[in-house]
């Protein structure tokens, strides 16, 4: 019989062993926390957005990004399907992103929980591994545990509370495999503006990264306003790129449209229409019939106009002011959170030591990386967790048919 360990029960983990288990394969898998899925319960606000109906190669990002192709495909994308159908979950969709038809991410975890347990998959709790070794044919544990497949899904360094520590990198290192620098992605970035007076107003918007003057990016979403960061999920998904600017010492900024229906050359035409029959109106009671009331004094205060003002008493210059800081507001971005509020980690095991197939390294044998401590990550909106059930299945199948 074929003994294999999985180093990690999260959602790539658990997957791995629901696929790797058969009658000639035992799998064990080794838990630092005392329960698994403890990121899983977190995911989505506690609902779990677990993939979604709109899954391609655009979401994701890599050192080597032309291999996405090769793991996001067609096949990968229905084995994730037939695998949650084949558990009995029911969907729930809302713009395209799925959720768990409870609306709790207790439901992922318990389930694929079960599913191990039934299968006679064995779990050691409160189990953090020190060393992995490779004797003759085989691979000593801690020097106690004996296995012929390893499979390490350890996560990254994001949100280190659920037990994330980036033991992925010290494993690669110790068998000389190619690693990723790691950095936060899907999280706030920090501005040297003063946000006081918009702090906690939350709006539709589109935002616009700009890495040294190149424009990278753009998302529109809602973005979230703190007291000296911005946040949101089209922040969020625009961070992976920023973060990676901040490391390397280039200029970031990040542009927002408030009105992005409207560009910043109609702008002012725009406010000058829905202004024309308001007779004696000031500029921030104008502007509040349109934005949020905070947002406008923010507004207000950037482009120097006070609020008592009327609004067709406004040069040109000053309504060109306030048209830019609707439409192109700019930000000087400083920092970022860190690993213990960003969602995913960016960098891992290089995919060029990885066949994608399996996720097998392919200078040591039976050896294997899936989740988040691979060099993948996706945007917001199910595409982590996807990539982790897709990961989790290939190791998984590929192990059992070794047996076959």
């Amino acid at each position: 019989m074929k003994r294999v360990v999985i180093i990690g029960a999260g959602p790539a983990g658990l997957t791995a062993a629901i696929n790797a288990v058969s009658e000639d394969t035992s799998v064990t898998v080794l838990e630092s926390n005392g329960e698994v899925g403890k990121k899983l319960l977190l995911t989505g606000n506690g609902r779990c957005n677990y993939f979604n109906e709109v899954f391609n190669e655009d979401k994701f990002y890599s050192n080597n990004n032309e291999f996405l192709k090769l793991i996001i495909n067609e096949d990968n994308i229905d084995s994730v399907y037939k695998f949650f159908n084949n558990l009995g979950i029911e969907t729930k969709v809302k713009n395209g992103y799925m959720y768990p038809f409870s609306n709790k991410a207790s439901t992922m975890r318990n389930t694929l929980l079960d599913e191990c347990l039934l299968r006679g998959v064995d779990i050691r709790y409160n189990y953090t591994v020190e060393r992995i070794e490779f004797v003759k044919d085989h691979y000593v544990i801690d020097k106690t545990i004996e296995c012929d497949y390893v499979v390490v899904a350890t996560g990254g360094l994001s949100i280190p509370k659920t037990g994330s520590t980036g033991f992925a990198k010290s494993v690669a290192d110790a068998f000389d495999l190619g690693y990723v620098p790691n950095t936060p992605s899907l999280v706030k970035l920090t501005t040297d503006s003063d946000l006081n007076i918009v702090s906690g107003v939350r709006c539709d918007a589109e935002v616009s990264l700009f890495v040294d003057n190149k424009k990278l990016k753009s998302e529109v979403g809602e973005i979230q306003f703190n007291k000296d960061s911005i946040s949101g999920i089209c922040i969020f998904n625009i961070s992976r790129n920023a973060v990676i600017g901040l490391s390397r010492n280039r200029k970031v900024n990040v542009f927002v449209n408030f009105l992005p229906k409207v560009k910043y050359e109609d702008m002012v035409y725009f406010l000058d229409n829905k202004a024309r029959n308001l007779k004696n109106i000031t500029v921030s009671a104008f502007l509040s019939r349109i934005f949020n009331e905070k947002l406008v004094s923010y507004i207000l205060k950037v482009s120097s106009i006070k609020d008592g003002k009327l609004y067709d008493k406004l040069s040109d210059e000053e309504k060109i002011n306030i048209a830019k800081n609707i439409s192109k507001m700019k930000f000087n971005i400083v920092g970022s959170g860190d690993y213990s509020s960003a969602e995913v980690t960016t960098g891992g095991v290089s995919l060029l030591e990885l066949n994608l197939n399996s996720f097998e390294c392919i200078r040591q044998k039976n050896l294997f990386f899936i989740g988040e401590c691979v060099d993948i990550d996706g945007d917001c909106g199910g595409y982590n967790l996807g990539f982790a059930w897709i990961s989790g299945i290939l190791a998984g199948s590929y192990i059992r048919g070794q047996n076959d």
